[in-house]
């Protein structure tokens, strides 16, 4: 059964990687919940996320490194990579917009545990303690918009 998950949040992240916004909400339970230090998501703020990554950052890769299995939950540090080549709007969180940079970007996004029910993955909490270093203040660094 622990393959069977691990599985799931592999053809999630592939489908992130590489499919449309449509494939990667097979992956997404109707009622997916996601907390991180960016606040709570639900699916449809999932998707929002995802698209606005895929458009910031059209070569977007998330691997997964560290992975493990408890019962139906699948812990894993996403590590991000991609170039700013699209433009980057925050608006939805009160963010400012950015112009693409053309700067490339390598770092941790999280920790984040999956749970996954029935082929589903139904929440996603990040339990990595929040740094400048990871997440969208990372981003932000290494684009150059904050020092």
């Amino acid at each position: 059964m622990a393959s069977n998950l691990v599985e799931v949040v592999e053809a999630y992240f592939n489908s992130v990687n590489t499919g449309t916004i449509e494939q990667v909400a097979r992956f997404i339970a109707d009622d997916f919940e996601s907390m991180s230090p960016r606040g709570l998501l639900n699916k449809e703020g999932l998707l929002a996320a995802i698209s606005l990554q895929q458009t910031a950052l059209p070569d977007f890769h998330v691997s997964l490194s560290d992975v493990e299995v408890a019962d139906n939950v699948v812990t894993a540090t996403e590590n991000v990579r991609g170039t700013h080549d699209g433009v980057l709007d925050l608006s939805l969180v009160n963010g400012p917009v950015i112009q693409p940079t053309h700067k490339p970007i390598a770092f941790v996004m999280g920790r984040v545990q999956f749970t996954i029910v029935n082929g589903q993955i139904v929440t996603a909490h990040d339990i990595m303690p929040p740094s400048p270093e990871v997440g969208v203040p990372g981003l932000l660094k290494q684009i150059g918009y904050i020092p």
